[in-house]
């Protein structure tokens, strides 16, 4: 990873060569010619300019540019960024060029992801990026710009940028994701050379599956689960457990569930429905059963699982939702461990649905009393969120930057990877704008890390 030093961009007071640049001495390339010359970088922007020396009445933090650079490399008077010698290339660079992209929506600008975005952009620029939102809309791919968002204390503005050196994908609808504007923004900036691209798609559960049953290390927390190909799967599993749940393999926020529990006179089911209140109801025999999930199973993708007799709070179960992100080293670290208590009677623990936190724990504490040694359970559950994310990105072959792991801890106390999740929300247990804050700096210095190398 090179070190990048903080510097202002400002225009050339005077205009002689149309393109040229003023660097201190300690970035001024040992020269070739009377009249060197230097290649400049700002994301997928470049430029070969004349170079010069700047004289001592320049600040040391200052960088000249002639106006056609500024325009040419799609950069701002006035903006403060990192500037690095790139010494594998023998170039400038300018950076890293940091592009968050979202959906856009027509009351709010990127609708449920706008205010982490947001905070992802000034936190960004607080560290010297050229940081900016986007949607595959805002691309000129004629021009190679971007007219990206940026928030700043005069409030929200547009500014043309170069494309990104990163992208940090936060789209948060699945159909977004697979629209063919989206598709193809996607494809285009994968081909972009040296582009880095952090979460590149939601997770299919059944695919994360077979990545975990692959490994010893992760293959002995995972409960019974299979494709649901056919409904006789769904038969064979509720003859084998009292408790089943049907799970679309590209959910989100814990809707389309549909859970079956064995009764005396049958079965009884519940069925969660985003925006909606859950489906209730009973059948005398498995033909009834098999009869909804078929329907439900019409040109989509499904799970079956074996339901699991989770720990309780009060008659509530809880599991462990623990957000994992890179350092600048590139390991993966815990960010935040929190336990999820479901409202009572509820199929999913999530906030939306009534759920509360509490810290890991307390909870095991309340659940278990002193039956299990806490702090040895929760280090135990750090060691398999990391052995879970690092699988998940091994057998996907590239980088990922954060992971969202769900655990869950029977009434034995046995640890049960329940799923996980490449766009992961930021559920601390703390308020307003600490509860996103330190996540938010420890994802931007990692992407920053990556953008410098």
């Amino acid at each position: 990873m090179f070190l990048a030093t903080r510097m202002v961009l400002a225009a050339c007071p005077e205009e002689g060569a149309t393109r040229e640049i003023a660097l201190p001495m300690r970035l001024t390339p040992r020269p070739q010619s009377d009249a060197p010359t230097v290649t400049l970088r700002v994301g997928q922007s470049e430029a070969t300019v004349a170079v010069t020396v700047s004289d001592g009445a320049l600040s040391p933090r200052c960088v000249l540019l002639s106006r056609d650079l500024f325009k040419q490399l799609k950069l701002s008077e006035g903006d403060s960024l990192g500037v690095w010698r790139d010494t594998r290339q023998g170039i400038i660079r300018f950076g890293p060029v940091l592009g968050v992209m979202g959906k856009r929506y027509h009351k709010r600008l990127f609708g449920p992801s706008t205010e982490m975005i947001r905070w992802c952009v000034r936190q960004a620029r607080v560290k010297g990026m050229l940081a900016y939102a986007f949607a595959p809309q805002d691309i000129d791919w004629h021009d190679r710009s971007v007219r990206g968002w940026v928030w700043s204390s005069r409030g929200l503005k547009r500014v043309k940028c170069p494309l990104p050196d990163v992208v940090y994908d936060r789209v948060s609808s699945r159909a977004a994701e697979t629209a063919p504007s989206f598709v193809r923004t996607k494809e285009m900036l994968l081909a972009c050379p040296g582009l880095k691209y952090y979460n590149r798609s939601f997770f299919n559960k059944w695919d994360v599956h077979r990545m975990l049953e692959k490994h010893t290390r992760t293959k002995s927390y995972l409960p019974a689960t299979e494709e649901l190909s056919s409904v006789d799967v769904l038969e064979k599993f509720l003859k084998r457990f009292p408790v089943v749940y049907v799970k679309p393999a590209h959910g989100s926020h814990g809707a389309g569930i549909f859970r079956v529990t064995r009764a005396k006179a049958g079965y009884t089911y519940r069925l969660t429905r985003l925006n909606l209140p859950d489906r209730w109801g009973h059948t005398k025999g498995l033909a009834g059963i098999l009869a909804i999930v078929s329907r439900l199973m019409k040109n989509r993708q499904f799970v079956v699982q074996r339901g699991l007799r989770l720990a309780r709070i009060g008659g509530a179960p809880f599991d462990v939702r623990v957000l994992l992100q890179k350092n600048v080293r590139n390991k993966w670290t815990v960010q935040s461990m929190v336990a999820r208590v479901a409202e009572p009677g509820n199929v999913v623990s999530n906030l939306a649905d009534g759920g509360h936190i509490v810290h890991p724990r307390q909870a095991m504490s309340l659940a278990f009393g002193g039956r299990v040694n806490s702090l040895r359970m929760t280090v135990l559950l750090r060691r398999i969120a990391k052995a879970t994310a690092s699988t998940i990105e091994t057998e996907m072959g590239f980088e990922l930057a954060e992971m969202g792991v769900d655990l869950g801890i029977d009434t034995n106390a046995k640890i049960w990877v329940i799923e996980a999740n490449s766009r992961p929300g930021r559920e601390t247990g703390e308020d307003g704008p600490r509860r996103i804050s330190s996540s938010v700096q420890k994802l931007i210095s990692f992407l920053r890390s990556r953008g410098l190398r």
